[in-house]
């Protein structure tokens, strides 16, 4: 059975032991755009992980009839079952395919999502590991999702994997499966770890007007001020079938995000002057957003990030 899969190694049949979230970002590899480089530990690991630290029988026993509209019992096994959770730990040698796998990310990329675990071991270049974003990709659709960023150094990988599989028994999640009639073991979790990027620009680029016009939002350093909506972004909207920009909107942005030394997220005074796309930068977005929208046939949010000048996809929605 496959514990770790590289997204260039995923195929159709591997959903049920990715999850959804990971077969889309693998998706996005097989189009050829660039995502950052990455990996997933399959709900496989998730399988070994329970039976090796014998928790199956001790977690479903507490979830076992379970009164979910008591709100107070259902938070402290929530907390109970984190705790089991996060004393267990890896097999010796299911922590060492993680190691080797998140060593080979040291291997310098070219941009298309991470490669052939043989060939990674053949150039591997030594150098200081990098920066991750690890996410939860659930074998069923669950209610709430996880996203850790800036994790660096296997000790605090291992910790986060194991913070995953805890989320999969977050109290929304027990709820949804309990409002849902899901049996709490028919539903697993898979990981996806992927090179962290810092980012220079970034924003989302979405179709939410006309037709045929297409929204770029835009601010330099890292998207958390966009998601907070902490600034405000700079605008612009394009013809996504003439690839004609046909209105730019420039807003002030005083400060900006980025990662330190440290991996902790700073906050920088900025001098902004100019849009902070330049047309090169919006023609490739524009060409990445046709083609998804044209393999999807729906409306899409794309999210983005630009690092040393090149642009990366770094998640997808649907049906916006």
């Amino acid at each position: 059975m496959d514990n770790i899969l590289w997204l260039s190694e995923v195929t159709s049949n591997d959903i049920n032991l990715i999850g959804n979230k990971a077969f889309r970002l693998s998706e996005l590899y097989q189009l050829r755009l660039p995502i950052p480089q990455g990996f997933i530990i399959t709900k496989n690991v998730f399988k070994k992980f329970l039976e090796y630290n014998n928790l199956g029988k001790q977690i479903y026993f507490l979830l076992h009839n379970l009164d979910t509209n008591n709100f107070k019992l259902l938070q402290s096994k929530v907390h109970e079952i984190n705790e089991i959770i996060m004393k267990a730990e890896f097999s010796e040698n299911m922590k060492n395919e993680i190691m080797e796998a998140y060593d080979n990310m040291n291997v310098s990329e070219d941009g298309w999502g991470g490669g052939n675990k043989n060939a990674l071991d053949l150039i591997r270049v030594r150098r200081s590991l990098p920066y991750v974003a690890i996410r939860s990709s659930t074998i069923l659709d669950e209610y709430d999702r996880v996203n850790y960023l800036n994790i660096k150094g296997i000790s605090s990988l291992i910790t986060v994997i194991k913070k995953v599989y805890s989320s999969l028994f977050s109290f929304d999640n027990i709820y949804y499966r309990a409002r849902n009639n899901i049996m709490h073991e028919d539903s697993s979790i898979a990981v996806v770890v992927q090179k962290m990027i810092n980012s220079e620009k970034s924003g989302f680029i979405l179709n939410d007007v006309e037709e045929n016009l297409v929204n770029i939002q835009a601010i330099f350093g890292m998207g958390d001020l966009l998601l907070n909506k902490a600034v405000n972004p700079d605008l612009y909207v394009l013809d996504i079938n003439k690839f004609e920009i046909v209105e730019r909107n420039v807003n002030s942005q005083e400060y900006y995000l980025t990662r330190d030394d440290f991996g902790n997220n700073v906050r920088k005074n900025l001098d902004k002057k100019d849009y902070t796309l330049n047309d090169a930068e919006i023609n490739t977005l524009s060409s990445y957003y046709k083609k998804l929208s044209d393999y999807y046939k729906k409306k899409i949010k794309m999210e983005f990030a630009v690092e040393n000048s090149m642009i990366y996809v770094i998640d997808l929605k649907e049906g916006l």
